[in-house]
């Protein structure tokens, strides 16, 4: 058998979904032709260096497997009654002596591909819960600063609140003091006045 790579090119716009279901169904096509389907990859979207098909982005897809040279015509049939398929390349990587080694190659390949994938994944979870919770605590804190800015204010418009109201009322108490102070001068001035008199009588007497 020899071994091959198709590189596929989706249109842009379709969804994971979709994505998955075009390759399951020419990973059934490969199987059911007798191939041995070793892996594929999903590269993501990429801008192209010239449109095709109007595209000037499309989802780049790899698939490698092992068949005989008839399966090509087949697959490559199959490829273009696919309407999502915009472009596709079959490249021959070389001649499988021992099928059942290469396939377990790969299964340790591809094992350690998800491993990989799965540690990704799990670190950039625990990096968006990490990012989520300083956030949040960002925002705890800004809302606790605000609260305690506005309690601030409220109570220095308070306080001058109370110091305007408690103005008139000491303007008040301060002239209550100053009009007794009057009286007992004019108090004092009148005994004062009255003794006077009586000396200016006991001198005439």
């Amino acid at each position: 058998m020899r071994e091959y790579e198709t590189l596929l090119i989706l249109k842009p716009d379709l969804s994971d979904n979709d994505i998955g279901q075009i390759n399951d169904r020419l990973q059934g096509v490969l199987e059911r032709e007798g191939a041995q389907f070793l892996k594929c990859d999903i590269w993501g979207k990429k801008r192209l260096a010239f449109e095709v098909a109007k595209n000037p982005k499309g989802v780049f897809v790899q698939m490698c497997y092992l068949s005989a040279p008839s399966v090509i015509t087949e697959f490559e049939r199959n490829l273009r009654m696919i309407e999502p398929v915009v472009r596709y390349q079959t490249v021959r990587i070389g001649e499988v002596e021992d099928v059942e080694k290469r396939l377990a190659e790969q299964a340790v390949e591809n094992r350690a591909t998800a491993e990989a994938k799965a540690r990704a994944e799990a670190e950039a979870k625990i990096r968006e819960e990490a990012d989520a919770k300083a956030r949040a605590e960002a925002e705890v804190k800004h809302r606790e600063q605000t609260e305690a800015r506005a309690q601030a204010e409220a109570e220095a418009l308070a306080a001058a609140a109370a110091t305007a109201a408690a103005a008139p009322a000491a303007a008040a108490a301060a002239a209550s003091d100053e009009k007794p102070a009057e009286d007992t001068g004019a108090a004092a001035a009148t005994e004062e006045t009255k003794e006077t008199k009586k000396t200016e009588e006991k001198v005439e007497d």
